[in-house]
């Protein structure tokens, strides 16, 4: 029993492109910068936490 593999490999690559599609997100620039300064805090002190270990 002979498979193409174009005919196995096309569902599933067309599949991934469906699933690659996305929508631009609109962020307030400075919703942003707060995530990541609160990102960035807790880092820190999870860092500092491992290193008193």
């Amino acid at each position: 029993m002979k498979f193409s593999f174009a005919a196995l490999l096309l569902p599933m690559l067309l599949g991934a492109t469906a699933c690659a599609e996305s929508e631009p997100v609109h962020a307030d620039p400075d919703e942003v910068e707060a995530a990541v300064k609160e990102a960035n805090e807790q880092a820190t002190v999870t860092r500092e936490a491992n290193a008193a270990k």
